[in-house]
């Protein structure tokens, strides 16, 4: 291989890293832990124990051991499916399939082994988290399959905060900039709603400056978020409202993708109201939203296999692009009204002043004839124009160039 081909290579394989790696260095906000307590038929401790846990989609295993009480922990764990097996000599293999971890759960897993033979093995089916005894952290984590299938206006993930207890849409702060892609920054347990922090693939998310998120991926590129409303662990104390941690899809060792375009066109609108009582056409208007997501093994053909190396990608892209016209109706001064006669304001005689005059509706006052007036409930009193018109000595002839 020459060297400019291996100074390629070499690119290659450290752009490729870049994603195989990310998962592992994710932050504490958005990676969870495995922890439990191992024992025999007779509930004693089985120290020295191997744990093993095997993510599903990519193969990565990692290896731990019992400590002498038992006990074992996996830290610094990324969301996804695993399989947990532990061996000891003399007791038959335990395998707990298809253990799903999502963003930031801290799950307890405790093993008791049966007498038999390693190569023996007894499988449990992992059931669903329904109460988390490890921690007293409160959240609410939104799966990839809902975040696509629920109708979004705009595609923005935070409309789907709403379905976290405890939530409400606030229109103040963040909410300002989110009026084109239909996001929602949610009040919390009460909190407003410029105290949320959130965080993707564990790393800050958050634009301090306008108080809203700094980036919002496309439904199709999440894997999942958690709303945690009430939290406990000391990362988490930069918000006092909502953590919100999203977690973008990784790479795995099969390759998948998804494609998207959504249209809206004044060719499929009906006409607004206030176009119709002014009798207004249609505007125009054309809105797109589109874009892809691709992920899989790196696969440089002859070069380099990834399901092999474990070294995986994934990327998206979104466009969006709006082309929009507004009408806007407003009342201006007719040509009398523009000389000073606004006598068509006149109506029906209302009530009388503290001088016992006659005050009609859309009556119009001289200002420079304003006087005090201690009988008067106001503490002042001024004259009304004769029928409504201002004469002509009293306009401004700066205004009537504007004619």
């Amino acid at each position: 291989m020459t060297g400019e081909r291996l100074g390629l290579f070499n690119a290659l394989v450290l752009w490729a890293a870049a994603f195989v790696l990310a998962p592992q260095l994710v932050g504490q906000t958005v990676s969870g832990r495995i922890t439990g307590t191992i024992t025999d038929p007779s509930g004693s401790s089985v120290p020295q124990a191997e744990v093993t846990l095997t993510n599903l989609g990519t193969g990565v295993t990692r290896t731990t051991t019992s400590g002498s009480t038992g006990e074992y922990t996996i830290e610094s764990i990324p969301p996804g499916s695993y399989s947990l097996q532990v061996r000891k000599e003399g007791f038959k293999s335990y395998v707990v399939s298809n253990l799903v971890l999502r963003v930031n759960e801290s799950r307890t897993a405790d093993v008791q082994l049966s007498l038999g033979g390693v190569t023996e093995s007894v499988e449990v089916r992992a059931d669903p988290l329904a109460l988390d005894t490890t921690t007293a952290t409160i959240g609410h984590v939104v799966e990839h399959q809902q975040i696509v299938d629920l109708p979004l206006n705009g595609r923005n993930f935070t409309q789907l905060t709403l379905l976290t207890p405890g939530a409400s849409p606030v229109q103040t702060g963040q909410q300002n900039l989110f009026t084109v892609t239909g996001g929602i920054s949610p009040a919390v347990n009460g909190m407003r709603a410029q105290m949320n922090d959130f965080t993707l693939d564990g790393i800050d998310n958050n634009m301090r400056f306008t108080n809203n998120y700094a980036q919002s991926p496309p439904p199709d590129a999440l894997e999942e978020f958690n709303v945690e409303s009430h939290q406990t662990a000391a990362e988490a104390s930069f918000a006092a409202g909502a953590t919100v941690n999203l977690v973008t899809r990784a790479g795995s060792n099969e390759f998948h993708g998804s494609a998207w375009e959504f249209l809206r066109n004044d060719k499929l609108d009906a006409n607004g109201f206030f176009n119709n009582f002014f009798g207004a056409e249609k505007l125009p208007r054309k809105q797109n939203q589109y874009g892809f997501f691709v992920g899989g093994p790196v696969m440089i053909p002859a070069l380099y296999d990834g399901r092999k190396s474990r070294t995986y990608f994934a990327g998206y892209y979104e466009g969006f692009k709006v082309r929009v016209s507004n009408v806007t109706s407003a009342n201006v001064p007719d040509a009398a009204e523009r000389n000073g006669d606004f006598s068509e304001l006149l109506g029906p005689v209302i009530g009388a002043d503290c001088l016992g005059r006659q005050v009609r509706s859309g009556q119009i006052y001289d200002p420079l004839t304003t006087v005090a007036n201690s009988s008067c409930p106001q503490g002042y009193i001024r004259d009304p124009f004769p029928n409504n018109i201002i004469p002509a000595t009293k306009i401004s002839p700066i205004a009537t160039a504007y004619h």
